[in-house]
């Protein structure tokens, strides 16, 4: 593929001003005219084409075919996320969907420089990757990036729950302990998965903690930013560790998710251990808890 581009460069009077091996690849400075972009090429087939955009970024994206076309939200929410910082902070969850198992915020560290690096390893939003690719993930990330992460197993997840009455509440202040566990002059930015519809719910978290909230982004699919990305690969880890761990410690195959396949494990759970016992490994205020005692399931 390297061989095929530098020929379509000189074909198309694209000058390469640089050309050098990098961590996993090879990068090249390329130049028409007043345009100038950076392209990486990996190993894994992935390419990053960096620069303004201009009739060059869009030529070579148009030849490695990575010029795809967003949706007006797509677009509104990269925008949003796009940013010049050199050091900041990205914050993710897991689990909060899912009836067993634990809930997960994990938080990252990157440094702008290390972004090829985390590109040519993989990295991207969780939700993209199955299980087995997590894992083999996570360990090298966090052997890479500064990270913390909080893990509420289902025990402790209900203690709270009960208290806050409120599950966005919840994820404010795990997000907020994160950020405040990283926290230091030079983070200049952090970036969080919008969570809830009010953005002053985090924001008022980080004031409280004396924590600059101006130097806050909330968006939707906030999994784009390398940081968020990196953060969302940690936390979902941490919840496969923790269902792992719960499955192992009942005898029992917890699945992930909601629905009528964690509904009938649930009922058999109840069955064989007693209701009151489903705090010890599922979040009690699903529809699922709900449904098992208005059936008067066994205690």
């Amino acid at each position: 593929m390297k061989e095929k581009f530098i020929h379509w460069c000189e074909k198309n009077n694209i000058l390469i001003t640089e050309s050098k091996p990098i961590n996993y690849g090879h990068q090249f400075k390329l130049s028409k005219g007043a345009d100038k972009l950076s392209l990486s090429i990996y190993q894994t087939g992935k390419q990053l084409a960096q620069g303004k955009d201009s009739e060059l970024k869009t030529s070579v994206e148009s030849f490695f075919g990575i010029t795809g076309v967003k949706s007006k939200t797509d677009k509104s929410s990269s925008i949003e996320l796009k940013h010049d910082k050199s050091i900041w902070i990205g914050v993710d969850e897991s689990g909060k969907g899912d009836f067993f198992g634990p809930l997960v915020v994990s938080a990252v560290v990157v440094q702008k420089d290390l972004e090829d690096q985390l590109l040519s390893l993989g990295v991207k939003d969780s939700k993209k990757l199955n299980d087995h690719r997590v894992r083999e993930m996570a360990p090298q990330l966090m052997n890479k990036l500064k990270h913390h992460s909080i893990v509420l197993m289902p025990e402790d997840y209900n203690d709270r729950y009960d208290r806050l009455k409120n599950l966005n509440h919840l994820l404010a202040d795990m997000h907020c302990a994160c950020y405040q566990a990283l926290y230091d002059k030079n983070v200049e930015l952090m970036i969080s998965d919008q969570f809830a519809s009010d953005k002053k719910l985090l924001e008022n978290r980080l004031d409280k903690a004396n924590l600059p909230s101006k130097d806050l982004i909330q968006a939707p699919r906030a999994e784009e930013d390398m940081a968020v990305a990196c953060a969302s690969i940690l936390a979902r880890f941490h919840f496969i560790e923790g269902i792992k761990s719960l499955s192992h410690n009942y005898g029992t195959d917890f699945p992930k998710g909601a629905g009528e396949s964690v509904d009938f494990v649930a009922k058999d759970f109840a069955e064989a251990f007693g209701l009151s016992r489903l705090r010890l490994v599922a979040k009690t205020h699903f529809k699922t808890f709900d449904r098992l005692v208005q059936n008067g399931s066994e205690e």
